[in-house]
């Protein structure tokens, strides 16, 4: 049987240092970045709970107190994340109020709600759903899943201000906007007495979008970035280099990214036209090479990489069992990059 104690985390000295949690046979060090000016403290590597329920309970369980154990504070979910189980949020809530009880206020849950809906009623009711379903009085971080064109932007803010008022959201997020879409959100946040805390923006080293011009307009509003898909989907992972891959969610993500190059659709910004496969496979095989000559995986190198930048709060990574949850972390205590190493992989993927 499992077992892990979970650090009390609220006693711990957190900055931009390193902090150690360990239990009986492992020790590991976790950094903990702030979130924009003034925003919570975060762990660099985040929990993602999109699919750890797709294990079953007992691997879940596992998998979130490890984490805890390890310092990983952050545990990320969506109103829309489902399992064979039910509702990720609902699975989560019992694990929190029974493994994890009495850790409370040593958590950043966060969720997110509304995807492409605006609206007031689908912000504050999907909110109010969330926190019903998890058995808390309020989540640390809610997030707008993603824009809508459709809704004025001054009735997004809006709901975010009521719910904020009502202590049931301590901080403000936004996700899967661009930077155009961010300034105007942190103009109506504002103009309705709300601060947006962080941004959470599809990030990794195949896909480095938010380096032209959105990590600026967070810096400059002061809000941090939480970067989801550090290991593209699986693609940026050895088990996708390896034989018998086929199957993997890396290929499966691998197949969908040739599929849409082929219709003609761009993907990621780098790989269009006949030979998307063949570009692909060729980046992410140089990169694992640079990865080997570090001593690293090619996760625990991709994980690292994403956060060079000290703009980037935290990496958020999902786990489908413990060891790959340690694997994943160890890569933190990985030698720092190299000037020769960054220009190698900017060769590699442009910045």
């Amino acid at each position: 049987m499992f077992d892990a104690t979970p650090i009390n985390v609220s006693a711990k000295r957190m900055g931009n240092t390193m902090v150690n949690a360990t239990n009986q046979d492992h020790s590991a060090s976790m950094m903990y970045r702030r979130c924009g000016d003034g925003g919570p403290m975060l762990p660099a590597m985040s929990l993602g709970l999109m699919t750890v329920f797709d294990q079953g309970m007992e691997v879940a369980r596992q998998v979130i107190c490890r984490a805890l154990d390890r310092g990983v504070t952050q545990f990320d979910l969506a109103a829309g994340y489902r399992s064979e189980l039910g509702p990720a949020e609902e699975s989560f809530g019992e694990i929190l109020h029974g493994e994890l009880a009495g850790h409370r206020d040593g958590l950043i849950i966060a969720t997110k709600a509304a995807w492409a809906d605006g609206s007031r009623e689908a912000i504050v009711g999907q909110c109010e759903a969330s926190l019903r379903r998890m058995r808390v009085d309020h989540v640390d971080i809610l997030y707008h899943h993603a824009p809508d064109e459709d809704t004025p932007i001054e009735e997004t803010a809006g709901a975010f201000a009521e719910l904020i008022g009502q202590g049931k959201v301590r901080h403000c997020g936004i996700s899967n906007y661009s930077a155009t879409q961010t300034e105007a959100a942190v103009a109506a946040l504002g103009a309705a007495g709300v601060k947006l805390t962080v941004h959470q923006a599809n990030y990794n080293v195949l896909n480095r979008w938010i380096e032209a011009d959105l990590l600026d307009v967070l810096k400059e509003a002061g809000a941090g970035c939480v970067a989801f898909t550090p290991l593209a989907s699986g693609l940026l992972t050895d088990r996708f280099c390896g034989q018998g891959s086929e199957g993997t969610r890396g290929h499966r993500y691998f197949d969908a990214m040739v599929s849409a190059a082929e219709a003609g659709e761009t993907w990621y910004g780098h790989f269009d036209g006949g030979d998307a496969g063949g570009q692909v496979t060729e980046r992410v095989g140089a990169l694992q090479g640079i990865a080997r000559r570090r001593g690293q995986s090619l996760e625990q190198m991709a994980l690292m990489w994403t956060l060079r930048d000290d703009r980037v709060t935290s990496a958020l990574f999902g786990a489908s069992s413990v060891g790959q949850l340690d694997a994943n972390l160890n890569g933190l205590s990985g030698v720092p990059f190299g000037a020769d190493e960054l220009a190698a992989i900017d060769a590699i993927v442009r910045p």
